[in-house]
């Protein structure tokens, strides 16, 4: 009993020390964008159920492999033109009102333009890619659709961008939430009569009609960045979005290229099939970004505003960011994993139970995925894309070494050790540079890093390597692992 009010009372403590220093604001954007983050990530994942469960297991690796390639494509269109809008719109908002809509236009400039190239080139390369690499007609034939669906992916970032910009917390969450939402809507309605094309459009005319409603909404707010006095597309202000915003193209190149590099390695290998057992894994990885997504979207602009002034609250800001979400965040992951098997039976039949493996250790690696994200947060936040560029080549190295060792061996659960052990990786490599290269005080945070690492691999352990059932042992894992994280973390001092 007493440990229960100590920790009750750890909370509330806690609780008051981070709305102290970081403000009850900065804590109610947080909670807004968890809620619609985690109302779209359900959304979502009900969408991958429905295209899963009609599609089948090959047709849904032949559909995933689509969406590995349109991701690259969607990396040129977009340009991170969102990310340079969002980070340029939040700074002159303070010092330069009108400027700061200069910036909100003229990303939308460039975006049509990077768009329209990356649509063109991924035409031309369709029979290449359906044909000669995987040896898939239909491929060829869904390509132009994807394409549609790359236009609009990347008109949604860019305007969740300049809505981050202007901190509209609100439009961000219906964004969010609004966009999964319909597509669930039109694809359902969609699916069973134009098959996978149903899929393409169905996203395509979500993400749009979407995307102009939130364009309409800050248009005709205090933010009329579409009005006559700004310029259609102002060279200086265009320059300095694409300065800002090629590092993080090249960064993304990185990312993008390695998971298509992982379901290829894994497709040529194993068939479709394989992808398609592995492509449920993912589901749940994107899944749980919303985690991340809920507590970094509030955040870079946040930092961008305080890296005008003192450095001092960026990294109180930050630092207590982290070590609160690391020991909430445990959970739920933690959980997700243990359970790994009951979930992905109840969600997509007995038919994908091969993905049991996989799901658990794709959830182990979006646990270090989310945690790394606060940090690239502040580096995005204070303007350090080189730095970030430098991580990420580190993750990406690690990725293809582990892929290349594991994949021909243990298939798609050992594309998802790949995934596990590079995110890991990189988790240590950005908690070396916050110290070192960014001093960032992160005290603490390696004790939290490696006591719940050890309770991941010990609950693999428990259910992948003995028999029998492990439900009870499943929970004692949770319960346990979750006392101790909160343990550690009531003996952190908040920086």
């Amino acid at each position: 009993m007493e440990s229960i009010e100590s920790l009750v009372s750890f909370f509330k403590n806690r609780l008051t020390s981070v709305t102290k220093k970081l403000g009850l604001s900065a804590l109610k954007s947080n909670a807004i964008m968890l809620i619609s983050l985690s109302s779209a990530g359900f959304l979502s994942l009900l969408v991958s159920i429905d295209i899963a469960r009609s599609l089948g297991v090959e047709e849904f690796g032949v559909y995933s492999m689509i969406i590995s390639i349109q991701t690259i494509f969607s990396l040129f269109a977009g340009f991170s033109i969102g990310t340079a809008a969002g980070k340029y719109v939040s700074e002159y908002r303070v010092r330069n009102e009108v400027q700061a809509r200069e910036f909100a236009k003229t990303g939308l400039v460039l975006l049509f333009l990077f768009s329209a190239i990356s649509f063109c080139v991924y035409l031309m390369l369709a029979d290449v890619i359906g044909n000669q690499l995987y040896h898939t007609p239909s491929i060829v034939g869904l390509i132009p659709l994807s394409g549609m669906v790359m236009f609009s992916t990347a008109a949604w970032s860019t305007v969740i961008g300049i809505a981050q910009g202007c901190q509209r917390i609100r439009l961000l969450a219906f964004m969010q939430v609004a966009s999964p939402g319909l597509s669930l809507l039109t694809i359902v309605l969609l699916l069973p009569y134009f098959g996978m094309n149903g899929i393409f459009i169905g996203f395509f005319v979500s993400q749009s009609v979407v995307s102009g409603v939130a364009i309409t909404s800050l248009n005709a707010s205090d933010f009329p960045f579409l009005a006559h006095q700004t310029k259609i597309l102002d060279p200086v202000v265009g320059r300095k979005l694409l300065s800002f915003a090629v590092p993080s193209v090249i960064a993304s190149l990185i990312v993008g290229p390695v998971y298509w590099f992982g379901n290829t390695t894994l497709t040529l290998t194993n068939g479709f099939e394989a992808l398609g057992f592995f492509a449920v894994a993912v589901v749940f990885f994107q899944s749980l970004g919303v985690l991340s997504n809920s507590i970094t979207i509030p955040l870079v602009p946040k930092v961008s505003e305080l890296s005008v002034g003192s450095s001092e609250r960026v990294e109180i800001l930050v630092s207590g960011t982290f070590k609160a979400g690391s020991s909430l965040i445990f959970p739920i992951v933690f959980g997700m994993a243990l359970f790994s098997g009951y979930i992905v039976s109840f969600l997509y039949g007995p038919k994908y139970s091969t993905s049991r493996e996989m799901v658990y250790l794709m959830v182990t690696a979006s646990y270090f995925a989310i945690l790394s994200s606060i940090v690239s947060a502040m580096i995005i936040g204070i303007g350090r894309m080189w730095v970030n560029l430098t991580l990420d080549i580190v993750w990406a190295v690690s990725f293809v070494v582990i892929a290349l060792v594991a994949i021909s061996p243990y298939g798609g659960a050992g594309l998802a050790v790949a995934y596990t052990g590079s995110y890991a990786i990189f988790l240590i490599a950005k908690l070396a540079v916050s110290k070192r290269v960014l001093n960032l005080d992160l005290s603490g945070v390696n004790r939290i890093v490696a006591v719940s690492g050890l309770f991941f691999l010990l609950g693999y352990i428990v259910n992948f390597y003995s028999s029998g059932s492990n439900l009870a042992i499943n929970l004692a894992l949770l319960l346990i692992g979750t006392i101790v994280l909160l343990g550690i973390s009531r003996n952190l001092r908040l920086s």
